[in-house]
């Protein structure tokens, strides 16, 4: 799974890369960042609302914390440059680089939104409130 994230980071990369003012390895990570943040956020959704915290210092807390834990883990992931040359030796040899267009890349961000929003609303309906 996580060569999945890998290829999309490459190829994020690869295309900020081509820009000129664009800082790419930063702007890969914090679209790496999104993604995480997003398909992660049924299971934390689910975790939080057992907690179910009256005290809105408290929820506010636990949805920083998770958010700096995310970016913390991809930044430790992606932005390192041995890593970065890695991945892109990996697959810059890789066949669907050419098969692939870069906007199915790009429109995976608004799809992890989406995909994480929908989980989280099943979850909801089939086990937070049968729980509750």
């Amino acid at each position: 799974m996580m060569s999945l994230f890998d290829y999309i980071f490459y190829r994020v990369y690869i295309r900020y890369r081509r820009e000129e003012n664009y800082p790419a390895k930063f702007v890969s990570c914090l679209f790496m960042f999104v993604i995480f943040f997003f398909l992660l956020a049924s299971i934390f959704g689910v975790f939080h609302h057992l907690l179910n915290k009256d005290n809105e210092f408290i929820k506010k807390t636990v949805y920083a914390l998770y958010g700096l834990v995310i970016l913390f883990f991809t930044f430790r992931r992606y932005y390192n440059k041995n890593t970065i040359s890695q991945l892109v030796k990996k697959h810059s040899v890789n066949g669907l680089n050419k098969t692939i267009p870069n906007f199915v890349i790009f429109s995976l961000l608004p799809i992890s939104m989406i995909s994480g929003i929908f989980i989280y609303y099943i979850l909801h309906k089939m086990f937070i409130l049968i729980v509750s």
